[in-house]
Parts: C-alpha cells; sequence; structure tokens
C-alpha cells in the first residue's frame, strides 16, 4: 500500500483542472454591470403582486375542458372488440395453424 500511495496521488492531481469559465464574447457584454442580487423575499413579494386570480371565464373554459376530457375517456372506455372481431380474432390461432400445417404438407411434397 506505501509503494501504491504516491501513484494515487499523482493519479488524483492529473484529474484535477482549472475550472472552464465562460468569457463572454461580446464586448458590451463584457462591460455590463453585475446583475442586482435582490433578498428573496422581494422576490416574493412582487410575485404575489403581480399573481391573477381565475376569471369566471377561466372557471367556466377549464369546466368545458375537463368535461370534454371526461367524455373522450369514457368513449376510449367504451370502445372495443364487437362479438364479430372477438369470434374472428378467437378462431384466428386454429386458422393459422392449419395454413401453416397445409404449407408445411406442400413443401414436403416437392
Amino acid at each position: 500500500m506505501q509503494r501504491l500511495r504516491p501513484f494515487l496521488i499523482v493519479l488524483m492531481l492529473a484529474g484535477c483542472a482549472l475550472p472552464d469559465i465562460d468569457v463572454p464574447e461580446d464586448a458590451e457584454l463584457a462591460r455590463a454591470d453585475y446583475p442586482e442580487l435582490l433578498p428573496l423575499s422581494a422576490v416574493i413579494a412582487a410575485e404575489r403582486a403581480r399573481a391573477t386570480r381565475a376569471t369566471p371565464e377561466d372557471t367556466a373554459a377549464l369546466a368545458s375542458r375537463a368535461q370534454a376530457l371526461r367524455a373522450r375517456a369514457a368513449a376510449l372506455r367504451g370502445a372495443g372488440l364487437s362479438a364479430e372481431d372477438r369470434a374472428r380474432l378467437g378462431a384466428a390461432p386454429d386458422r393459422l395453424r392449419a395454413d401453416a400445417a397445409a404449407l408445411a404438407g406442400a413443401g414436403e411434397t416437392r
């Protein structure tokens, strides 16, 4: 372990590099002032003052959209196979087995 320690230190140092700092390429951007830092309470207060309430029109639009989505979900839930389709799909494996056997029999006679 003593012999391995210097190798590990060199290996760890090789993994270190200076951070890649983004330097603005635009001269005007480079001269711009640093952004002003605001206390979080001021940001929250400004957002609360700017927040709007839902109007009755918004509520009605959302209610009608919800009703349309519920109707669509009910239609999708009810959509399914008819009795004819179920019977046809239920008979398909037997029909396919018979077709495969017929093809296999035709291949043996060649």
